[in-house]
């Protein structure tokens, strides 16, 4: 599974592949629709990412301090 920095870097390859990372001033309100919708994938992208590693990390804790509470017990 691709991480997210190289989620990121293949996203960036694409636009200058495609010659897309530039803006000229006349077509940025033509385009204005399909950066709003690209630009709010990329946030539940991210979102998605940081409550995914969040759960991982509390899900570690957790377990964690399972496995020593039942060490102590015995």
């Amino acid at each position: 599974m691709a991480t997210c920095a190289q989620l990121r870097t293949f996203f960036l390859l694409c636009r200058v592949i495609n010659n897309r990372q530039f803006y000229d001033a006349t077509e940025v309100f033509r385009t204005l629709g399909k950066h709003k919708r690209e630009n709010f994938v990329k946030v539940a992208f991210y979102l998605l990412c940081f409550f995914y590693y969040l759960y991982s990390m509390i899900m570690t804790l957790v377990n964690e301090s399972t496995n020593e509470y039942q060490k102590v017990a015995h």
